[in-house]
């Protein structure tokens, strides 16, 4: 999904539990929040309690993972595995960076100009923006910042 605005939901959405009567009404909740406008329909299992189980906890966050953006995922955080929201994929990162599918630099002013795609920003305080650059109609490079974590 990718929307004029940087992503705003990185972080802990709800932490400190594995009980499906927490998680559950949680993660629809923030599902609702971010179909709103979008193309997905919510699962009627996903509301009917007596439904509830880990395979079908499996199904919501695959929904929830459509909504990543790119280089990023829903689940527990890698430190915590109770502490579930929306993190930056720092592995797949290094991955295609290393590969060169994705340019990683320290400053957006590094991006050279007849770049072509997706560059990652991590600045020396660990800062990350992801940058998707282009070319316009009169061939001048445009960038936009797809997201951005402090």
């Amino acid at each position: 999904m990718l929307t004029n605005e940087p992503f705003q939901y990185f972080g802990t959405w709800i932490r400190a539990t594995h009980r499906l009567e927490d998680l559950f009404p949680s993660f629809i909740e923030l599902l609702e929040e971010l179909e709103r406008g979008g193309s997905l329909s919510i699962s009627k299992d996903f509301k009917d309690e007596s439904t509830w189980n880990d395979d079908l906890l499996h199904d919501l966050f695959d929904a929830l993972n459509e909504y990543a953006p790119p280089f990023c995922y829903f689940g527990a955080h890698e430190g915590d595995g109770s502490d579930f929201g929306f993190w930056v994929d720092i592995n797949h990162i290094e991955d295609c960076a290393y590969s060169c599918e994705l340019l990683q630099t320290s400053d957006p002013s590094e991006i050279p100009g007849d770049f072509c795609g997706d560059a990652v920003v991590i600045n020396d305080h660990g800062n990350m923006s992801l940058y998707r650059a282009g070319i316009d109609g009169t061939g001048v490079q445009t960038l936009t910042e797809v997201w951005a974590v402090v």
